[in-house]
């Protein structure tokens, strides 16, 4: 290995574990991969790098869809409250008569966003 710090020359230090500060031993396990790299971390930082974009990107969708379906728990709590408020106005003027709440603009919003 080239070191940048002794003018790219090779380094007696990088080859061994431990032996130079910049020694990095990286291990990953996700579902079915298992990775492990060691290595001076000058040259493995970027990889690190590039992996931790591609993490980040697959939480962002995960994020998204939590984002969706919190709005869509919201839009039908309102509709609840709403049915709620006009059964007890119902009630309230003697009409006996049943409220159901209306999801019909909750279901527009779920499959707009199913088409994304």
């Amino acid at each position: 290995m080239n070191c940048p710090f002794r003018n790219f020359e090779a380094c007696p230090e990088h080859n061994k574990k431990g032996g130079c500060a910049f020694w990095l031993s990286y291990t990953a396990n996700r579902q079915s991969l298992e990775a492990q790299v060691e290595g001076c971390a000058l040259s493995l930082t970027p990889l690190l790098l590039l992996e931790n974009a591609n993490n980040l990107g697959a939480v962002a969708g995960e994020v998204r869809k939590v984002g969706a379906e919190v709005s869509a728990g919201r839009c039908e709590a309102v509709r609840n409250g709403e049915a709620t408020r006009m059964q007890l106005l119902s009630l309230a003027s003697g009409q006996r008569r049943l409220v159901q709440p209306d999801y019909a603009a909750t279901l527009r919003l779920e499959a707009a966003q199913a088409k994304e």
